[in-house]
């Protein structure tokens, strides 16, 4: 049962990652166009653009462990790392765009433009 649902979560996550790029692009959308004329709107949308990503986070945290339990029920460990560590790589992407997003903040408060969709890769 275990795999059945690893399995369903990895699908479910799958539309969540697509769900959340979206609405990260369209919060994104709305930072930029009221970056100069209301600051806070601009900055409630970045800070629920990190919110965002750290759910995103959550769920490939919550995954990895998930698909770890089936594996180990069901194989040998010795295989395990090489595809843990495909979980480990989207992990430290959802904590690297949070990071990013955190310094692209700071430097809004500051009096710097954000940059482009295009210059932070949300661009469709």
């Amino acid at each position: 049962m275990d795999a059945y649902q690893a399995a369903a979560l990895r699908m479910h996550t799958v539309g969540q990652r697509a769900l959340i790029a979206q609405r990260i692009r369209e919060l994104y959308q709305r930072a930029l166009a009221t970056q100069t004329g209301d600051k806070n709107a601009a900055l409630s949308s970045l800070r629920e653009m990190l919110g965002q990503l750290a759910q995103g986070r959550a769920r490939a945290v919550e995954l990895r462990a998930l698909y770890e339990q089936a594996w180990l029920t069901e194989s040998r460990p010795y295989w395990l790392g090489n595809l843990l560590a495909q979980f480990d790589d989207d992990i430290a992407t959802w904590q690297h765009r949070s990071e990013e997003l955190r310094v692209h903040t700071v430097r809004m408060r500051n009096g710097a433009p954000l940059p482009s969709l295009e210059q932070i890769g949300l661009a469709p």
